[in-house]
């Protein structure tokens, strides 16, 4: 069993131990109930129960640790503080695999996935040979971080783990956790298209699994999966296997395997064409046709991680399906198919062939049926056609329950009077009373919802095998399905789940008082919260600030020789500066409402009012001591130094934006350019980018709502990457580094925005108030530090690209002046004025036009920012 140590878990989640664990921490689980000692217990929150009730129930039975959102310090049992202990144990499963060096297995599909992984877990050399496979039906969102969380390099040499979803969005953390090496994909069918949205759909969420195939791996799976376009365009090495009457001598195209099967009494055997000819041939226990195709995929699966021919039919001859999955059973002259665990349309027409081959010609058939679930709008539609299907004969008998068993019912009718055959039951016992006294073969097959397994417990409970339920958080009772929450909503603050920020969480722990309280503990709540409170905040301070500014005389002055013969247009004298306060002041507080305050937002608010401090002083200087020049240039950099200082040293400090800080992420790159770049890069590109964008933002705020208005851009443009950073599968999914806790600074560049449209609305033209260096430095600064953050520095050239322009013209102005006076003697300037906003002043456009068109620019190249996500 692997230990973890309390310093790894902390700084992979991110999160603090309100006391530092003694006992060693071995393993994880979700149930107090089923708590060994020594295993640290995970606080889930669902919509059925709260783990962190049963935080006394896990100390009492040995729990080692627990990961917790809410502390309960009364409780001398070690408590790691996360925002989201789901997303914390799924974060510590994927680091965990990471770290482990032999082949893991990933297996999905519509059908036959516990028999498909079981098989192949046995040719692999099963538990006694190293193998680990998920146990159950632990295939969810829950149950996958569990399993995964068990790999012991010590004991393992190997993984087989299963993945199943129900909804769209749930595969991405599984398959980010898994990473597997092989990825196998059964059956794209029928199953859960109410949710995933009919088969396209099934197919675009079953590839996300083999789409993460590491690059030495490989994806197997049918052509029937293969003829969906989300399979064809993997961008990984494939292994389709197709079925083939006969198989030439000739060897098959290196991405196919043909095979073919072949039923006998008792046994299948399966003909596979792998590698070179002859073909290699397999027998085992009489399957259906597709538990055939899923052997097939097995001892692809198994080839190709180097088990020999030999071995893997020495293992298939002591293979049986697992209980109540595919069984076959016989009694005495009684044969019984039972599956009670799957049922869609694919798996029970497999089933039903399988059965009415086998079964003796000459004995009635008993069919027992549950109806087949979440099939949509075509439910009907399925059921009827399996009623057609059955082929019910004299002497038969059929039971059916659910929801359509009526279309069940009109199928069967369609072939013949059947009438006094069938019986739609509500409850199992009539069917177990015929059941008992029944001599003929017998078919029962349905969702697992009607657990149509108690029909034989009183012939055969020695039998029947013990489920293993579903995890369960906190103590409560199993339940059927999947159960708990879904798939994680976010990674690192990128989503909803337990981000609650500290002054809220006073709010949204009464949401027992008030339901939609609850929403408080959601990111994307919190920063629409964040940017309406900024809003509010700037609306009611901007009156009450300029009005105050205009008592003090802070107002704007202009020289003639330095606006020249534009002077006429800075009608502007003694309009009130300083306005950047508004700004500052409306972040800062809506950010401390609704912003959790890790890492990434301390260390931004901090550069922020660091350098609105110093844009204060420059504009203190300028407007009430008329020195024009402001603070030193030698002031402003020492300043700047210290924000970048103070800045990165709590980032390399940090245990959480340590490990992610230093690396470079450039555009159009699916892997960091530099996975550690020196202390003294960092150092200099954080220092180049504050500067350079409070530089830069300084010369654009020459035009009333211009410098404003390109921030609101820039802000949305990385409020929408931040929340991407910190989503685990959005961050998988668009190839971007996953940094955890980030997307936190979703809520800042949110009040950001509030706090800008505040402003514009007093800054447009004629402006009420300028924002001064107070706002330009700080705001260029606050969004170079948060570039880095969520590793976008790069990106900040693309989407500040009115910024960039800005500073641009000043360089070449000054280097062209200075580059021709040295050479001609005589300085000549490249525009007519610069920044280049004022060259098409000069030019004659109003400001109104030149502000509203770099406006247009800005929104240009704020998309052309965002494309960046895509291309990859």
């Amino acid at each position: 069993m692997s230990v973890f140590s309390s310093s790894e878990l902390a700084e992979w989640t991110g999160g603090r131990w309100t006391a530092t664990p003694v006992a060693p921490l071995a393993g994880f689980t979700m149930d107090s109930r089923q708590l060994r000692a020594g295993e640290v217990f995970v606080a889930i929150r669902t919509a059925q129960r709260d783990g962190h009730d049963f935080l006394a129930a896990a100390q009492a039975a040995g729990a080692s640790a627990a990961i917790v959102a809410t502390p309960q310090p009364a409780l001398a049992l070690p408590q790691l503080v996360v925002a989201d202990p789901l997303t914390a144990l799924q974060v510590i499963a994927r680091t965990h695999r990471r770290a482990f060096t032999g082949p893991v297995v990933g297996i999905s599909g519509s059908a036959g996935k516990t028999s498909t992984k079981n098989l192949l877990a046995l040719l692999l050399g099963g538990e006694a040979g190293g193998v680990l496979a998920t146990a159950g039906n632990l295939n969810n969102h829950l149950g996958v971080p569990l399993t995964l969380t068990r790999l012991d390099p010590a004991v393992h040499k190997c993984a087989v783990v299963e993945a199943g979803i129900s909804a769209p969005g749930e595969m991405a953390p599984l398959a980010a956790m898994i990473e597997p090496d092989v990825a196998i994909n059964t059956l794209v069918a029928a199953a859960h298209t109410a949710e995933l949205g009919g088969l396209e759909g099934v197919a675009r969420e079953k590839a996300i699994l083999p789409a993460a195939v590491r690059e030495a791996g490989v994806a197997i799976f049918p052509r029937s999966s293969a003829e969906f376009p989300a399979f064809r365009d993997l961008g990984v090495r494939r292994m389709i296997i197709e079925r083939a009457e006969v198989i030439r001598p000739e060897s098959p195209p290196s991405d196919r395997i043909y095979f073919t099967v072949t039923h006998r009494d008792d046994t299948t055997a399966v003909a596979v064409a792998y590698g070179l000819p002859p073909p290699l041939v397999f027998t085992l226990r009489r399957v259906s046709d597709g538990m055939a195709q899923n052997a097939v995929l097995a001892i692809c699966a198994a080839l190709w991680l180097g088990v020999p021919h030999a071995r893997i039919q020495s293992r298939l001859s002591g293979w049986q399906p697992a209980a109540l999955r595919g069984e076959i059973r016989r009694e005495g002259n009684r044969l019984l198919y039972l599956d009670c665990y799957n049922a869609n349309p694919a798996s029970m027409a497999d089933a039903l062939s399988a059965f009415q081959a086998i079964a003796p010609a000459g004995q009635p058939r008993l069919y027992v049926l549950g109806c087949m679930e979440e099939l949509g709008p075509d439910s009907a539609t399925h059921h009827h056609m399996l009623g057609r299907s059955l082929g019910l004969r004299p002497g038969d008998r059929l039971f059916v329950i659910g929801d359509q068993a009526n279309a069940v019912c009109a199928g069967v009718l369609e072939n013949g009077d059947f009438t006094r055959q069938l019986q739609i039951v509500s409850t199992l016992e009539p069917v177990a009373a015929s059941l008992a006294g029944w001599t003929g073969a017998v078919f029962v097959k349905g969702s697992r919802k009607y657990r149509l397994e108690t029909i034989l417990e009183n012939q055969l409970a020695a039998a029947a095998p013990a489920r293993s339920a579903p995890p369960n958080p906190g103590g409560g009772g199993p339940r059927g399905g999947r159960g708990g929450v879904r798939g994680a909503r976010g990674g690192g603050g990128g989503g909803g789940g337990r981000r609650t920020p500290p002054m809220l969480s006073y709010l949204a722990d009464y949401e027992h008082y008030f339901g939609p309280l609850r929403l408080l503990r959601y990111l994307s709540v919190r920063a629409v919260l964040g940017a309406g409170t900024a809003l509010c905040i700037g609306f009611i301070i901007s009156p009450w600030l300029i009005a105050r500014f205009r008592a003090l005389k802070f107002g704007q002055h202009y020289d003639d020789d330095r606006t020249g013969d534009l002077a006429h247009r800075f009608d502007k004298k003694n309009t009130p500066t300083m306005g950047g306060l508004i700004i500052f002041l409306s972040v800062f507080i809506s950010t401390a409402l609704c912003a959790t305050p890790n890492v990434w937002v301390i260390v931004s608010l901090f550069v922020y009012t660091a350098l609105t401090a110093a844009g204060w002083r420059d504009d203190y200087l300028k407007v009430v001591h008329r020195n024009r020049d402001g603070i030193k240039s030698a002031e402003k950099i020492a300043w700047q130094s210290f924000a970048t200082l103070v800045a990165l040293g709590v980032l390399l400090w940090h245990p959480v934006s340590a490990a992610k800080i230093r690396e470079l992420w450039v555009p159009f790159f699916k892997t960091a350019v530099i996975a550690h770049m020196p202390w003294w890069m960092l150092l200099v590109l954080i220092y180049l980018w504050i500067v350079g964008f409070s530089n830069a933002i300084n010369l654009t705020d020459g035009l009333d709502g211009l410098a404003v208005g390109c921030t609101i851009s820039v802000a949305l443009v990385f409020g929408i990457m931040a929340y991407a950073a910190g989503n685990i599968r959005i961050a998988d999914y668009l190839l971007i580094s996953y940094v955890p806790g980030v997307g936190e600074l979703t809520v800042v560049c949110a009040a950001l925005i509030g706090a800008c449209m505040s402003f514009l609305w007093y800054n447009s033209h004629p402006a009420e108030v300028f924002m001064g260096d107070t706002g330009s430095l700080a705001l260029g600064g606050l969004i170079g530090v948060m570039a880095f953050m969520i590793h976008q520095p790069v990106t900040l050239i693309i989407v500040g690209g009115v910024f960039v322009m800005e500073a641009l013209s000043v360089i070449i102005q000054v280097g062209n002046f200075k580059y021709t006076r040295l050479r001609y003697g005589v300085g000549r300037r490249f525009f007519l004025m610069a920044p280049i906003h004022h060259h098409f002043q000069k030019l004659g456009w109003p400001e109104s036009k030149v502000v509203l068109r770099f406006w247009v620019l800005s929104l240009g190249f704020a998309l052309a920012g965002l494309a960046t996500l895509k291309i990859r």
